[in-house]
């Protein structure tokens, strides 16, 4: 019998101020939406016993570094702001099938195929680490995902490989959060999408094509140019992407 779903919290600390405080709103008046990078549901397929272990290491999936701020989808403005600015825009679900065109996706029976205790020599308790790897491998497996998520699961249980309980929780988050860095530049990127037409908001994109949009320059709307709040958004360019923030470094 499949070991039910975890209940965990979706309460993210600090979110209200974030979004409040957060240039786009403050200049645009753009409604914001906080996306988990890896995401939430990924951690409710887990098994009991690696939340535990999770908890123990100081981690929680609804830490900021594991969220980006984005314009939300919920009004016509936020398409606006994430075509002037080449952003990313938040839709929920993340279920397309565009939005994985430019990744690879493994084999599922490479996925879900089981470790042996050999692979399992660089830490930790080897029959321990290969035994709950195995487990939330058989417990993720029963609960299909698509897309987007079918994504993150690879790169999450690649990471899940990694983790032991004789790590230093300092090291045990850094995991954890690294993946998450890395998924917020891939979006960033717009290697990875959040919905099919994601694509059109990347810099070489068509934008959100409304009426005012001017060659993606909204001038009507009296936003402020993008090198005026780069900072605020982004830590580093690299050819034509900038590359956003994680909410813990806002």
């Amino acid at each position: 019998m499949v070991e039910a779903k975890n209940s965990l919290s979706r309460y993210i600390p600090g979110e209200d101020r974030l979004k409040r405080n957060h240039v786009l709103n403050e200049e645009c008046d753009c409604p914001l939406t906080s996306h988990h990078l890896i995401s939430f549901s990924e951690f409710e397929t887990l098994t009991s016993e690696r939340i535990k272990q999770i908890d123990s290491m100081g981690y929680n999936w609804n830490c900021l570094d594991n969220l980006v701020i984005l314009p939300s989808s919920d009004t016509i403005i936020a398409r606006k702001v994430g075509c002037k600015y080449r952003l990313p825009w938040h839709s929920s679900g993340h279920t397309g099938n565009k939005t994985i065109q430019n990744v690879q996706i493994e084999n599922e029976d490479v996925l879900y195929s089981n470790v042996t205790v050999e692979s399992m020599q660089n830490g930790g308790d080897p029959q321990k680490r290969t035994s709950m790897l195995n487990s939330d491998k058989n417990k993720i497996k029963a609960y299909p995902t698509k897309a987007y998520h079918k994504f993150v699961r690879q790169e999450l249980i690649e990471t899940l490989e990694k983790l032991h309980c004789d790590m230093k929780p300092p090291a045990y988050r850094k995991e954890l959060n690294d993946l998450s860095q890395k998924i917020c530049d891939m979006i960033s990127e717009f290697t990875i999408l959040l919905h099919n037409t994601g694509d059109d908001f990347s810099p070489s994109g068509s934008g959100c094509r409304s009426a005012g949009c001017e060659g993606r320059n909204h001038n009507n709307q009296g936003w402020p140019d993008i090198s005026n709040i780069w900072d605020r958004m982004f830590y580093k360019t690299s050819g034509v992407c900038n590359y956003l923030k994680v909410a813990g470094k806002l």
